[in-house]
Order: structure tokens, then C-alpha cells, then sequence
């Protein structure tokens, strides 16, 4: 598939804001970061709309940041970029983020490092 303006090939993003409202450690600026991400990739850098995969605290059920929610995307995302004819994908996260052991050996740091999504207690 090709963006019908520049006929190059298509462009995905994932943008996940976490504020952690009404937790201990909550945020302040992260929706914010996501929406002005969101922001300059549609005005700056021409990306479409039903392209861009946007996360808050203060999205729909579906769409609020919980672990599932975030694997469920990252799976369609690899989904379509194997289906369409993907050149970039665009990830960012604003919210905690953490480390763990690394399970793999491949850290030099020996540690892996993790988003913190909004059901961490639980998930």
C-alpha cells in the first residue's frame, strides 16, 4: 500500500501516553507528549490518521493502556506490516519504565528494559 501523496510506502505508529492518574508515582505530561507526537507525524512527517495507533489514561476501553491492549496493537501492527507494504514504524511510549534481568544474554547491562503499562499491579 502507498500514501496516495508521495507514493512512497506506508507508515505506522504506536504512541502510548501514561499520566497513571490517581496512582502513587502518577505523571503529569505524558498524554500531552502523546498527543503533540501524534500532532507532528499527521502535520510534519506524513503520516494518515488510521495509521497511528494512540494510547492514553483517557481513552476508551480498548484503547487505554493495559498490558493487553498494548500487546493486542503491537501484534496488529506486525500484522499489517507484513500484509502492507510497511517502511516505517514509529514507537513511543511516555510514562515508568523499569528493568528486569535479562533473560536473553544480550544486555551488556544484563538487564532488559520494559514499559510500564497502566495495570502493572496486576498484569
Amino acid at each position: 500500500m502507498t500514501d496516495s501523496t508521495s507514493g512512497s510506502s506506508k507508515r505506522l505508529a504506536f504512541i502510548i501516553g501514561i499520566n497513571y492518574t490517581g496512582m502513587s508515582g502518577a505523571l503529569q505530561g505524558c498524554i500531552n507528549d502523546a498527543h503533540r507526537i501524534q500532532d507532528i507525524l499527521l502535520t510534519q512527517n506524513g503520516y494518515h490518521q488510521d495509521d497511528i495507533y494512540l494510547m492514553t489514561d483517557e481513552a476508551s476501553p480498548d484503547l487505554i493502556p493495559t498490558k493487553s491492549n498494548i500487546l493486542r496493537v503491537m501484534d496488529t501492527i506486525v500484522e499489517r506490516s507484513l500484509q502492507d507494504d510497511v517502511r516505517e514504524i514509529w514507537i513511543s511510549f511516555s510514562g515508568h519504565g523499569s528493568c528486569t534481568r535479562d533473560s536473553s544474554g544480550d544486555e551488556w547491562d544484563k538487564k532488559d528494559e520494559l514499559f510500564v503499562p497502566l495495570d502493572y499491579r496486576t498484569a
